[in-house]
């Protein structure tokens, strides 16, 4: 009997050693697959019920894919599938962290594998060529494991810093998460190569000598069809003064790289000018082809002068401000066409001529300006331009060939051509004029000289209505108006009214009287006419405020502002000599 109970505890005995299975690795080629238990420490077998913890070690440049068990016979050297384990006889694996895994051991020996796939590499990459023109690039991306081409459809792209010429664009290749083979993410720099400049513009490509040095600008650069911003280019060579061609250069920066070349040249200061000519006695028909020939005046290098002008661009209509040069010049001859048909002809002189970045300026008329060239066409009047200042005219100028030539001034410069010493003779031949438009019934006037007023004008005085505080306009006696000369005119410096036809022209004549050739003219009031209060402007002045009116739209209004300049040959009403309070 003792026997039996032996027997059989050992056979309990053997069946408690048998209970604790083994754990194999199956497949992991790239990798390692490691067993622990609960403490950590490393195992080969374990019991029934036991949590087995799975540890994968991936090589360098893999990652676990996909992990497998499977469950097989405990007898020696079998692989056959223990039943009532799972139908499928697949160990069932939980996810415990980064390449770990754990698993509850069943009844049965284990067998765990493992795939893994290949991480991208950023050698793998190769991107295509890109060059900078102002947009997002995007350059064809070709992955390649060594001579293996990974299909573009097994992983996206993406792009950062990708607009702007640098060496620092990036793109980054992602694989699909689907892909059997390959994993991960990489990134790549590449370059985008600054654009090459092929044209610059210029604003202008021909200047004229200024005595000063000249800044050719840049209208525009080119880099192909792109435009260049200013920004982005710097420029030489572009400044020059003595006559000649100079050669600009601009060279690209940031974006853009390279050169491109433009010339300007500056010419001689060469300033001739149509003239204005028209029939003496007929002034609306025209003669053609009438040149003056001006020179630069000797002294130009003392008196050339720089100002801000305002033009309209004639591309785009816009007002714009440019700095101009602007040199004197003198009235030296002029040319009238051979066999003109003409006999005599009224020449209009220019103020200035405009000459690209230059303003030639009148400044004088010589003695032999309009000499008679042939026995044909003579000139027989000289219309003078309004400047700043008179302009200086040779003696005899205004006298070619002995003749004296009728001479039309601006209004507000009669007085200062009528007693300039060089036209004597016109004036006392009552030669010189000028001409003024009524733009309303009455306009105020004065001049430094007496002048003849001319049929179907009145003048009058301006007094003080004391009971009604307001100027009253008066009108010249006859006798009031009669000059030493015995015509009808305003004296020299006495402000008054001339009413006349609106939109009607006039010709107001200088009158010679008590005024003396060769003097500045007088600007102190001369009060001629009792009890008006009207006092001239023979030059340009600012007035007081709030004690002067002026005549606006044939009313008085009172100068509000210090800073408003009346216009020579005026007349303002003085509520001081009115006695005004």
């Amino acid at each position: 009997m003792k026997k039996k109970i032996y027997s059989l505890l050992a056979m309990v005995m053997v069946a408690m050693t048998a209970s604790a299975y083994s754990l194999n690795v199956g497949t992991s080629e790239h990798g390692t697959i490691a067993f622990t238990n609960e403490e950590g420490t490393a195992i080969e077998t374990a019991i029934e019920g036991q949590t087995v913890f799975v540890t994968i070690t991936p090589s360098e440049g893999y990652v676990v894919n996909e992990v497998t068990g499977q469950w097989y016979a405990a007898q020696a050297n079998a692989r056959a599938m223990t039943r009532g384990l799972d139908m499928l006889n697949k160990v069932t694996l939980t996810a415990a962290g980064e390449n770990k895994w754990t698993f509850v051991m069943e009844r049965a020996n284990v067998e765990i594998s493992a795939t893994y796939k290949k991480l991208i590499q950023a050698s793998w990459i190769t991107i295509g060529s890109a060059t900078f023109d102002g947009t997002a690039k995007e350059p064809t991306v070709t992955v390649k494991d060594g001579t293996t081409t990974i299909a573009a459809s097994a992983y996206s792209v993406s792009y950062a810093d990708n607009v702007n010429a640098s060496a620092n664009a990036k793109v980054t290749v992602t694989i699909a998460s689907t892909n059997a083979n390959y994993a991960g993410t990489a990134e790549k720099k590449f370059t985008i190569s600054p654009a090459t400049l092929t044209k610059v513009t210029l604003k202008d490509t021909l200047y004229t000598y200024t005595y000063s040095d000249i800044t050719a600008e840049v209208k525009s650069v080119m880099a192909g069809e792109l435009e260049v911003p200013a920004g982005s280019y710097t420029v030489s060579g572009n400044v020059g003064k003595d006559v000649g061609t100079y050669t600009v250069t601009v060279t690209g920066s940031g974006n853009f790289s390279g050169n491109a070349t433009a010339k300007f040249r500056i010419k001689e200061a060469e300033p001739t000018v149509d003239v204005e000519a028209t029939e003496t006695g007929d002034e609306k028909k025209e003669v053609e082809d009438v040149t003056m020939v001006m020179k630069v005046a000797e002294d130009a290098a003392d008196k050339v002068t720089t100002e801000t002008r305002e033009i309209i661009n004639p591309e785009t209509g816009a007002k714009e401000e440019v700095q101009v040069t602007v040199i004197p010049i003198v009235l030296e001859s002029i040319n009238i066409p051979a066999g003109a048909e003409t006999a005599e002809i009224t020449v209009t002189v220019p103020n200035e001529i405009i000459d690209g970045n230059v303003v030639y300026k009148v400044t004088e008329i010589k003695a032999d300006a309009f000499k008679k060239k042939d026995d044909n066409t003579v000139v027989t009047k000289v219309i003078l331009p309004e400047t700043d200042e008179p302009l200086k005219i040779e003696e005899d100028a205004l006298k070619p060939d002995g003749n004296l030539l009728d001479v039309v001034t601006p209004l507000s410069m009669l007085d200062d051509y009528s007693l300039d010493s060089s036209l004597k003779e016109n004036f006392e031949a009552n030669k010189i004029s000028a001409y003024v438009t009524a733009v309303n019934k009455y306009w105020s006037f004065s001049s430094g000289v007496d002048c003849v007023l001319p049929a179907g004008v009145t003048a009058y005085i301006a007094t003080w209505d004391a009971e009604q505080e307001t100027p009253r306009i008066a009108p010249l006696e006859e006798e009031q108006l009669k000059l030493k000369d015995g015509r009808r005119g305003i004296k020299a410096n006495n402000g008054v009214l001339i009413a006349g036809e609106k939109d009607n022209t006039y010709e107001i004549v200088a009158s010679p009287g008590n005024q003396e050739s060769g003097t500045k003219p007088a600007i102190e009031d001369a009060d001629s006419y009792e009890g008006n209060c009207l006092v001239p402007t023979i030059e340009a002045k600012n007035y007081e405020a709030g004690k002067f009116l002026i005549l606006k739209n044939n009313t008085f209004h009172t100068i509000k502002s210090n800073a408003s300049k009346v216009k020579a040959c005026k007349a303002v009403f003085s509520l001081e000599k009115a006695g005004a309070k």
